[in-house]
């Protein structure tokens, strides 16, 4: 329960990644939360946090903090990239081998007066005929 009150430091957009990854982790506890509160910018929050400690007491300074941003940003678009490799080159091929198209299953089908109505009104008219 812990972790919905540090999500709620983030702003609306960032508290829904905040999640995904939680639920890509399969860790929702409050120390994973307040990991990714930390990486969180302050553009992102909803209170921008004062900064009380001075830098060289911090554990990662902000030149560190804008470094991985960036490469987490940059892993990010390589991440993207070799997903879509991935589905164009195995998943689609295979999706389309098992789940061919709708169009491809059904039958042709002949038009309904030639079917069963056909044959009703072929009784009915030689039963007035």
């Amino acid at each position: 329960m812990a972790s919905f009150g540090i999500l709620r430091k983030m702003a609306p957009l960032r508290q829904v990644e905040a999640a995904y990854l939680m639920i890509g982790q399969n860790n929702f506890s409050s120390s994973f939360a307040k990991a990714l509160l930390a990486a969180t910018p302050d553009s992102q929050r909803v209170r921008p946090s004062k900064q009380a400690t001075p830098i060289r007491n911090r554990a990662v300074s902000l030149g560190e903090m804008a470094r991985m941003e960036h490469e987490l940003a940059s892993l990010q678009s390589q991440l993207k990239v070799f997903e879509r490799y991935i589905w164009s080159r195995h998943a689609a091929p295979d999706c389309r081998a098992r789940f061919p198209s709708q169009a491809d299953q059904q039958p042709k089908r002949r038009h309904p007066a030639r079917g069963k109505l056909g044959r009703v009104f072929g009784r009915v008219s030689k039963y007035l005929g």
